[in-house]
This record gives C-alpha cells, sequence and structure tokens, in this order.
C-alpha cells in the first residue's frame, strides 16, 4: 500500500494515487508551482508536500521517478519552483499495486475522469499503459462515470462491480431485469460493453447473447447479483464495437440514424448560443440579419425535440421539415393537455 510521511498520515492506494495526480498537474502548468501553492491547492500540508515531491523523484527501485526541474521563483527569490515539462509529463512506473476488485474498479474511474482533464490526458494513459497490474488485462471499459456510490443505490453496487469485472474480463453475464412501466421480471443474456452515466442514472450498454442486437439497461432495474457465464467464442455474437452515441450532444437515447438539426435564433439568444462552448458536432454561425443558427450532427430526435423547446419564443426556424412539424405537434400536445390555459 503506497502512503506518505507527515500529518496527511496513512491513506489507501486509490487516495494517494488521487493526490499524486493532483501534485502532478499543477507541476505540469507551464510555470510549474512551488510548495506553498501546492499546498493551498490540495490542502496537503507543505511538509507532506515535499516527501510527496521527493517521491516522485524517485518512487521505487523498480521504476522510474519523474525528472522535476527546480528554479527559482521569478516573483519571489526566496521560493523554490517545481516543474515537469510538457515533454516528459509522465515516465514513472509503479511497482506492482496488488488492488482489490473494488479498488481496481475505483482506479479506473480515477483514470477515466483524468482523461477528461486535458493536462492530465497523458498522464492517465501512460499510467493505464505502464501500471502492472493492467499489462496482461485489458482495462476497464467505463465512459463518463464519476461518483459511482452516489448515482447507484448501495443495493446495487455489487452487480455493478461484478458487470465491470465481466467487460474487463471479457465475459458474458445473466440477470434478471425489471422492465420500465411494469414489474415483469425478465432474464437478460448479454456480452457487456461499457457502462455510463446520464441524466442521474447509471446504464450498462450490452449486446443480447441471441440475437447480438444492442441494448440499453439501467443499473437500478437489474435483479440482484448477475451471474457469470462461460459461453465459447462461436456462440458468441460478432463484437459491436463503442457507436459513439455518448458524444451526441442530445444525449445517448435512443439509437437513430444521425441527421443534422439546424435551428435559428433571434439576435440575443444568438449571442448567446456563440458564447457557449459547444461538443464537437455543433457548430455555431452567424448570419446577416444578426440570427444565429446551430447546427447539430444528433440521433437522439426525443432530446433535440425538447432542448429546442425549451428556447422558448426565441426559435426563429428549425430544419428539416419533419423535425419542425414534431416540435409543433409536440407543442400543440401540450396545449391540448393543459385545457383553457391563459397567461
Amino acid at each position: 500500500m503506497l502512503y506518505y510521511k507527515g500529518n496527511m498520515g496513512k491513506h489507501n492506494t486509490i487516495e494517494s494515487l488521487s493526490r499524486m495526480l493532483q501534485v502532478i498537474k499543477l507541476m505540469g502548468r507551464d510555470k510549474g508551482a512551488t510548495i506553498t501553492q501546492i499546498a493551498e491547492a490540495t490542502g496537503i500540508d507543505r511538509w507532506t508536500v515535499r516527501d510527496m515531491i521527493d517521491s516522485l523523484e524517485n518512487l521505487d527501485t523498480d521504476g522510474r521517478g519523474l525528472r522535476i526541474e527546480e528554479y527559482t521563483d521569478p516573483d519571489d527569490n526566496r521560493k523554490t519552483c517545481y516543474h515537469i515539462a510538457k515533454d516528459n509529463l509522465w515516465t514513472l512506473t509503479l511497482p506492482g499495486l496488488n488492488l482489490t476488485d473494488e479498488e481496481g474498479m475505483l482506479l479506473a474511474l480515477l483514470l477515466n475522469q483524468s482523461r477528461q482533464v486535458p493536462i492530465l490526458r497523458d498522464v492517465a494513459t501512460g499510467l493505464e499503459n505502464k501500471i502492472n497490474w493492467l499489462k496482461d488485462a485489458a482495462p476497464y471499459r467505463i465512459y463518463n462515470v464519476n461518483a459511482i456510490e452516489k448515482i447507484v443505490p448501495p443495493e446495487a453496487l455489487q452487480a455493478v462491480n461484478v458487470i465491470l469485472n465481466a467487460i474487463r474480463e471479457d465475459k458474458c453475464v445473466s440477470f434478471r431485469y425489471s422492465n420500465a412501466g411494469n414489474s415483469r421480471n425478465s432474464i437478460r443474456r448479454v456480452v457487456p460493453m461499457y457502462m455510463f452515466v446520464y441524466d442521474g442514472g447509471l446504464y450498462l450498454v450490452a449486446q443480447q447473447l441471441e440475437d447480438g442486437s444492442r441494448r440499453t439497461f439501467a443499473a437500478e432495474r437489474i435483479q440482484g447479483v448477475p451471474a457469470v457465464l462461460e459461453i465459447s467464442s462461436d456462440d458468441r455474437p460478432a463484437k459491436l464495437e463503442y457507436d459513439g452515441s455518448l458524444e451526441d450532444p442530445f444525449g445517448p437515447f435512443p439509437y437513430h440514424e444521425e441527421f443534422t438539426a439546424k435551428v435559428t435564433f433571434d439576435s440575443w439568444q444568438g449571442w448567446y448560443n456563440m458564447q457557449k462552448r459547444w461538443p464537437d458536432k455543433v457548430s455555431v454561425s452567424r448570419n446577416p440579419d444578426g440570427t444565429c443558427t446551430v447546427s447539430a450532427r444528433t440521433r437522439n430526435t426525443f432530446g433535440v425535440k425538447k432542448w429546442i423547446m425549451s428556447q422558448g419564443h426565441a426559435v426563429r426556424k428549425v430544419e428539416p421539415e419533419w423535425l419542425r412539424a414534431e416540435v409543433a405537434a409536440e407543442l400543440s400536445d401540450t396545449l391540448n393537455a393543459l385545457g383553457n390555459f391563459t397567461a
């Protein structure tokens, strides 16, 4: 178990790695960081920060330490800055960690979260490639999962752990699943692909063994602990790859053929949309009359309709025509449901 000396005391492996990544991130900034700056940003005391830097420079006899540059702070010559050059952001090899399945899952979540931060992306990828326990096994394939214990009911955590291990080990599972809208349970036999979070829920994407079709299951509807199945490769469907659905700007549901939605807004809402940071599948252009058009590639008809209606009277035009008609019908149904509604 990794731990550091000082007032921070002893921490488990995941806590230590998390703190280590925080310190590396700060030293990876263009001008590096002083011990005081690192301590203030992380809440770790200065003496422990000093010990951590020493540990990173020479972590273990079986590994190589980071090359950490030291120079005098130009703003205060009494202080020393510590810096890790961009082209050498990660050269550290850790010894074997002997992690439990639960620790392995948490480390996978940590690495995934780190990959979302540009300065840590190379660090996380390098760490994933170099830690001994990952060398002979595929890593957990987990997409955008964060704070899993806050999302999944306690009784479902064991099921999630079994599924994550099945993903890592390329195993099949079966579980009893409660369908939406009724109390009927059914047995599902699947090849789990990955898990993701959407709108406050945790979901599993998997292929059904019977026909190889892709299905999405809500984690909280999985009943009990899934059983791991020993299925030969000949009896398994052709493997599907991740389809990029989580990059859809309007959410991953449902799986429709991709289309381009174009929505034009008035000048005020147009200015607002010009300022937003949109995903790669979205482009925003300003029109000569001051309006603004958002063009988005999406598969989620429901999600894009919901978004358009949330923009209210600022919407000036919707394309294609079938999408405009569906939005208009949705609004008409809403007004009918409200009855004799008056402002």
